[in-house]
Order: structure tokens, then C-alpha cells, then sequence
């Protein structure tokens, strides 16, 4: 029976698959709709790359942005896509400006994906965003956007400290999630002596994923938010690339690179079998520390004055 069940999901026409998950999305949706009635003075509704059905551990760059709007305004976070009615909603961490946002999201912090791919919806309003090519991206499209860039993820150290007094791992390796499915890569990585490979889907609590990447002298990564991270912390890192299950242009890389005073990084290190230990290690005298006044991305956060009034203090005294 169990053959027999698995036969007819592999071959119900795709029509109808993506019916059913349409169907069943709008019934989740339905289902939070009078929760959401109930408690929307205490919530806050936002846009993020997530599954509907899936409640667990995705992608940790997409998974913290609720941790982080949590945190800035003290309230629960709800996943816009898991609500039902088209209400204001904000936009943060991720490229998620030409997928997932509608005609009322608030965008503060997020990116465009690539340049070539235009927007479905023009957002409510434009705070700010990743960087200056996802600000040209919008303005190419009549869409107003100051000119305040960050990724919100480089918040992060205002917030959390790893409590890791002294590094453990030579070398820390972050693969995009993507790539985490290639197994003759993960076993190659694997040979590598004092390197930890820090898994970005299972990552455990979110603060695992900072602990984790904190206790290394060097991160490669090509995941950007690999990439963020370390540089938030100060953790000397470089933009690798291993496999080619990665084919855009790196638009979203160089976005970031641009925002932190970084232009000259416009490719990544191509990992192949030939390359040696030493080789890698050789990019950490490449890296320059993030150079980026993060205050006024806090000063245009629509949600900070009721979470954490003293964020913008830290910052000042820097």
C-alpha cells in the first residue's frame, strides 16, 4: 500500500499539486485569521522568505529575521505569508522585495534579488535597504528610496554576545543551503584539519549559528548571510563559492559589498578538488573589516521605540 501511495503522489500532474498546496495555503491562512483579529495591537505582520506549512528550521538567514524584529520592538512576530487579509506589513532581512512583498509592506533593510527581475507590487513605503544597487534597482522603477543602507543582520552584536571566551577552529565553512545537499562536497570539506562546517538549516537555537561561526579565525562562505554575520562579529571572512548550483550574477553579494565600503569584491573564490588547506587560508589576509554607520538604519526603524530604546544609545557611543 505504501508503494502504491508513493506511485500516485509521483505521478499526479503538476497542475494539481500546486492546487492543493494553493488550497491548503489559504486554509492556514484562514485558520490564524481570528487569532490574528484578536491580537493585532500586540503583533506585528512580517514579510519573510518562509514556507507556510513548515514551522521549523529553514534557512538561518531567513529564519532570524523574526528573531530580529522581535527583539527590536518587543512584540510577536507573525510570517505575513501565514495571514490572510492584506494588512501593513514590514519587510526586513532577505531578497525578498520582488517575491514576497505587497502593495503594503514597509521596507526597512531588505534587497532585490538580481536587477533584471522587475517588481509584481510597489511597496507602501521605503525606509531603507540593503544596499545601493537595490536602491538603484527600485529608482529605475519610479519607486522612492533614501538613501540608508544596511542589512539588518549587522545589528545582531548589539543584541547577542557569543559568550566564547577564545576561538576553537582555524577555519569555519558556511555553505548556502543548496549546496548543503551535495554530499561528495560536504565529505571533501569534511578532510579539511581544525575546520568546522557550521550547517545554516540545522543550526539548533539561533544563537548556535553565531556561537559556532564566533569560535572560528576564518569563515568562507557562500551564504551571504555567512558572510554578514562574520563581519558583524569581526570575524575575518571571504566570499567562496562551491559548486555551481549557484548561478546569478552575485547581485546580492555585491549589493552588501557596496553598502559596507567593499567594492573591489565583485566575484567569488571558485572552490575546486585541487585547492589545499593553505591556499584557502592564504584569503584571510585579503579581508577589510566592515566600514558602515549603522545609525541611521536604527533611526529609520519604524518599530524601535517599543523594543529596545537603548540600541540607538549603543550606537551613538561608538
Amino acid at each position: 500500500m505504501y508503494r502504491k501511495t508513493i506511485w500516485r503522489i509521483k505521478n499526479t500532474p503538476t497542475y494539481l499539486k500546486r492546487g492543493y498546496r494553493r488550497l491548503m495555503e489559504y486554509a492556514v491562512k484562514l485558520a490564524s485569521y481570528p487569532y490574528y483579529l484578536s491580537n493585532r495591537k500586540d503583533h506585528i505582520l512580517l514579510t519573510v522568505s518562509l514556507p507556510v506549512f513548515k514551522t521549523s528550521q529553514t534557512n538561518w538567514g531567513d529564519d532570524v529575521s523574526l528573531v530580529l524584529v522581535e527583539h527590536l520592538s518587543g512584540k510577536q512576530v507573525i510570517p505575513y505569508n501565514r495571514v490572510l487579509p492584506s494588512k501593513p506589513n514590514f519587510a526586513c532581512i532577505g531578497s525578498i522585495l520582488t517575491s514576497r512583498i505587497d502593495g503594503k509592506s514597509i521596507v526597512w533593510g531588505s534587497g532585490a534579488i538580481a536587477s533584471t527581475h522587475k517588481m509584481k507590487h510597489i511597496p507602501a513605503k521605503v525606509l531603507a535597504v540593503r544596499g545601493p544597487l537595490t536602491r538603484a534597482y527600485l529608482t529605475r522603477q519610479c519607486i522612492d528610496c533614501p538613501e540608508i543602507f544596511g542589512d539588518p543582520a549587522l545589528l545582531f552584536p548589539y543584541l547577542y554576545n557569543p559568550p566564547i571566551p577564545q576561538k576553537k577552529y582555524r577555519l569555519g565553512i558556511i555553505c548556502h543551503h543548496l549546496e548543503l545537499t551535495d554530499r561528495k562536497l560536504i565529505d571533501r570539506l569534511n578532510t579539511f584539519p581544525d575546520c568546522l562546517l557550521i550547517d545554516i538549516v540545522n543550526y539548533g537555537k539561533w544563537t548556535g549559528f553565531i556561537d559556532q561561526l564566533y569560535a572560528c579565525d576564518f569563515i568562507i562562505s557562500s551564504s551571504l548571510h555567512g558572510l554578514i554575520v562574520a563581519d558583524a562579529y569581526r570575524v575575518p571572512n571571504y566570499w567562496f563559492c562551491f559548486s555551481g548550483k549557484l548561478v546569478d550574477d552575485g547581485f546580492k553579494f555585491k549589493d552588501y559589498f557596496l553598502s559596507v565600503n567593499k567594492p573591489e569584491i565583485t566575484q567569488p573564490v571558485f572552490f575546486n578538488e585541487a585547492m589545499s588547506y593553505e591556499q584557502i587560508l592564504a584569503y584571510q589576509q585579503k579581508w577589510q573589516p566592515a566600514k558602515i554607520d549603522l545609525r541611521p538604519l536604527v533611526e529609520a526603524c519604524p518599530f524601535l521605540q517599543d523594543g529596545s530604546p537603548l540600541l540607538a544609545e549603543k550606537l551613538m557611543l561608538e
